[in-house]
């Protein structure tokens, strides 16, 4: 019996005071209402879990308006303590993506070697000297052998490499999984 008249109580404030809640709350939380109905809910949370619905009307609307403004000023706090902190340390997130990149980029060059290693010497002799900028001629002359030698073992390398890469691209799954907890 005593739940179900403080549940009707309950309902009667809410009913009262929701809507001049949302209003009041709105003032404080730069017109967001998404925030304002947050913040009223939880107001009303707390009425109900302090058990405060048996005071007499007047405790009741003190304690709806200054809750509801003291929830408000907290949120706006916290907002501003996130703003300092996004301006005051902007830089040690870019250093953070900087240096997620840089991994990568090395674990990417480090299996890269892994995988020119298993190359037969020829191959790796015209990978290396690929990768360093020079054309099928300019390889050919340097090794001292023909054009048509030079693409077959670029070919070979390259269908080489590719199956190495594609059985040790797990390797580079756990740094992708620490980025995409860090832009979570």
């Amino acid at each position: 019996m005593r739940i179900d008249k403080n549940a009707e109580l309950f309902k009667q404030v809410f009913n009262s005071y929701y809507q001049a809640l949302i209003n009041f709350a709105l003032k404080f939380v730069n017109n967001d209402i998404e925030i304002a109905r947050d913040v009223v809910q939880d107001t009303f949370i707390e009425l109900w879990e302090n058990n405060i619905i048996q005071s007499d009307n007047l405790h009741i609307k003190a304690f709806l308006y200054t809750t509801t403004r003291n929830k408000s000023l907290n949120i706006l706090k916290h907002r501003k303590v996130q703003q300092n902190y996004l301006s005051e340390y902007p830089n040690s997130i870019q250093s953070e993506r900087y240096y997620i990149d840089h991994l990568i980029q090395v674990e990417i060059v480090h299996l890269l070697k892994k995988a020119i290693d298993t190359l037969p010497e020829q191959s790796k002799k015209v990978i290396l000297l690929n990768l360093k900028g020079l054309k099928n001629k300019e390889i050919s002359e340097q090794i001292g052998i023909t054009i048509d030698t030079v693409k077959y073992h670029k070919t070979r390398a390259y269908r080489i490499l590719r199956k190495y890469l594609k059985d040790k691209i797990w390797i580079l799954l756990p740094i992708m999984a620490y980025i995409f907890y860090l832009l979570a």
